[in-house]
């Protein structure tokens, strides 16, 4: 089972490989609602109206297929709210190919290898570096835990290659 994309209802593709809305792409793979190390885990990750700017961005880099494959990561997935408090502007400027690097930095910066579970990252403090090298504080504050200035808005979904949490901020 991997991280999959799928959009409200059901449609969509398996995420991170861009597949034409509409069907989503079968996995082989696990079953639904299966149990791995004692967590749920899903087959698909839904990513509501809420998350489609990652989505999307994510699609536009290298890292669609490496999500993909057998490596486990953690993705903390920004609301769009959020990207959209970058401004207009500076989002359709990201999305130029001249600007890929900025892009993928970004990107990178809310991907982490291997599963990072909520207690062990508060307990320690500080996330490990994300795959572009970026580090964040991880702090409780008045019962809530934070990653940087972000705050997960729930707590992460399993799937058979990772964790996924909605983030109320973009990481940079």
């Amino acid at each position: 089972v991997y991280i999959t994309w799928a959009d409200e209802g059901g449609s969509g593709g398996t995420c991170p490989t861009p597949t034409p809305l509409g069907r989503p792409k079968k996995t082989t793979r696990g079953k639904k609602g299966g149990k791995i190390g004692g967590k749920k885990r899903k087959k698909k990750i839904l990513f509501k109206n809420k998350t489609k700017q990652i989505k999307s961005t994510i699609k536009q880099t290298e890292w669609a297929d490496k999500l993909n494959g057998n490596e486990k990561y953690t993705l903390f997935a920004p609301t769009n709210e959020e990207f959209e408090k970058l401004g207009n502007d500076k989002l359709q400027e990201l999305k130029k190919p001249e600007n890929s690097a900025a892009l993928l930095s970004i990107i990178e910066s809310h991907i982490y290898a291997g599963e990072l579970d909520k207690e062990m990252l508060v307990s320690t403090g500080v996330l490990p570096p994300s795959v572009n090298g970026k580090t964040y504080p991880v702090q409780r504050k008045n019962n809530r835990f934070f990653i940087g200035n972000a705050r997960p808005t729930r707590n992460p979904e399993y799937a058979g290659n990772g964790l996924f949490y909605v983030i109320e901020d973009v990481l940079q």
